[in-house]
């Protein structure tokens, strides 16, 4: 397998919690890159839909990444 390697990675508009959220692609994205540094910017979390319905499937626990 290929991985990338970058300086920094900024990930931005990631919306865990909505029903829209691509987790499938995040993982693969993480299985294929690595940075020294990752900055997370805007709506990582989407709060305003966990307030209303939440969703939060057992793909987006963070163990899921480390397996």
């Amino acid at each position: 397998m290929n991985i990338n390697t970058y300086r920094t990675l900024w990930l931005s508009d990631i919306h865990l919690g909505c029903r829209d959220c691509k987790i499938d692609y995040l993982l693969d994205f993480f299985e294929h890159n690595q940075a020294e540094t990752i900055i997370l910017v805007g709506d990582i979390i989407d709060l305003w839909s966990q307030k209303h319905r939440a969703y939060w499937p057992q793909s987006i626990m963070l163990s899921s990444i480390y397996s």
